[in-house]
């Protein structure tokens, strides 16, 4: 998993050579696969985190319930 600003990505290597990719490509066709293949990278590394957010929020919920007390005040 890698930190790319603030969003977390878990296969940063697929990303960037997609990308590397992207900007390159001069066909049109090709180019529209390349962005399908990126946003279904990323929607499946959204996916994976909001999983795990979920199993941690219902292992640890005093740490979630201290954040948005937190986050409230």
């Amino acid at each position: 998993m890698v930190s790319l600003g603030k969003v977390l990505v878990h296969d940063a290597d697929l990303v960037r050579l997609i990308c590397s990719e992207l900007a390159v490509e001069t066909d049109p066709h090709k180019t529209d696969e390349l962005y399908c293949l990126l946003r279904a990278v990323l929607k499946d590394d959204q996916e994976e985190v909001e999983v795990r957010m979920i199993f941690l929020a219902g292992r640890y919920p005093y740490l979630f319930l201290a954040s948005e007390s937190k986050a409230a005040a």
